[in-house]
């Protein structure tokens, strides 16, 4: 619990001096050119595609992100950013155990808050394309489906083009 409180102060650090170094430097962080920004701003883009608008007066869609893949994981500033840029449609929460995201209800596993569960691989391609692979937890079916999402870059933005490829994980 302490190393998790210790994780969140940072990353509200990091978000801080972040909007601070915004406004003095006149640049976000979805516009530096690092690995960790460029990485938020394609999952940015994937969550977005996943969740849609959020309608007037609602609140933002809960979804829980956690690192697809043995050892991975994600910077505290690819977390930053990922929640910053996504604050308008979803209430993101980055998770170390898969027990914070799910919950059992009348003998079914389900997403807490109605929210998503997503598995994300790493940012590995570099230049103006990526493809990425996303695993989204399917209420019902009780395992996650694979996606595959093709991405392009337009300035420090990035988009998702055309429909991905699904299979069942």
């Amino acid at each position: 619990m302490v190393d998790r409180l210790a994780r969140w102060c940072l990353l509200v650090g990091v978000i801080g001096v972040a909007g601070i170094a915004g406004v003095v430097g006149g640049c976000s962080l979805d516009e530096a050119n690092d690995a960790e920004a460029r990485a938020g701003a394609v999952y940015e883009a994937v969550v977005r595609w996943l969740v849609g608008p959020v309608p007037d007066g609602a609140d933002p869609h809960v979804v829980f992100v956690e690192a697809r893949g043995e050892g991975a994981g994600f910077g505290v500033k690819v977390e930053a950013a990922l929640i910053g840029a996504v604050d308008d449609v979803a209430s993101v929460r980055f998770i170390d155990e898969r027990a914070e995201a799910l919950t059992e209800i009348d003998d079914r596993v389900v997403v807490r808050d109605d929210g998503l569960l997503l598995r994300f691989d790493p940012v590995f391609e570099e230049g103006s394309q990526v493809t990425l692979d996303v695993d989204r937890y399917v209420v019902g079916v009780e395992a996650f489906e694979s996606i595959r999402f093709k991405l392009q870059a337009n300035g420090a933005e990035w988009s998702v083009v055309g429909l991905p490829d699904t299979e069942p994980g």
